[in-house]
């Protein structure tokens, strides 16, 4: 498996068979992982989110076995617990323009402690070194507060709004 360390987290991609796990039920993901279990604690938006995308990622992680990693979940693991504090992923290589987006979540137990903000940092220092990614775009809710503090903290600027959503792009140093 394909995984970034930080001082407090261990971030793994989940190749194929783990999503398949996750889809069945996240206990035998945690199993398979050696993880405690402890369930994530998300909003039921998040919740049907991640079970809609997670067929998309099945598929993609199946056609693009090469370089899975820009397909799947990536479990972030906060390592003195061994337990599952949330996910992050991007939706693909980058595109010809050189932009990947991303997403993540962290179970509301472990909100504001910063791990987001650690995880976004490793994630995306991980994806700069393909030199074809030019930047990385991500979108939020208006309401999202949490989401948006830690995207300005990593960098991310606004650019574009619109009735739902607040459209993020942080762009390769040069």
């Amino acid at each position: 498996m394909v995984e970034i360390e930080t001082p407090h987290l261990k971030i793994v991609a989940l190749d194929y068979e783990s999503l398949i796990l996750l889809k069945r039920d996240r206990i035998l993901l945690e199993k398979h992982l050696d993880l405690n279990f402890t369930g994530h604690k998300v909003s039921s938006e998040v919740q049907d989110e991640i079970k809609s995308e997670l067929h998309y990622r099945i598929e993609d992680v199946q056609e693009n076995p090469e370089h899975f990693e820009w397909y799947t979940s990536w479990e972030i693991i906060l390592k003195e617990q061994e337990e599952s504090i949330g996910a992050i992923g991007f939706t693909a290589l980058p595109d010809e323009n050189g932009t990947s987006t991303f997403g993540f979540y962290i179970d509301e137990r472990h909100r504001n402690r910063g791990y987001a903000s650690e995880a976004l940092a490793a994630m995306t220092q991980w994806a700069f070194k393909n030199n074809k990614l030019l930047q990385i775009t991500a979108n939020t809710s208006h309401q999202n507060k949490n989401s948006q503090k830690v995207l300005k903290k990593i960098g991310f600027v606004i650019v574009g709004t619109d009735n739902d959503m607040i459209y993020w792009e942080l762009k390769r140093k040069v």
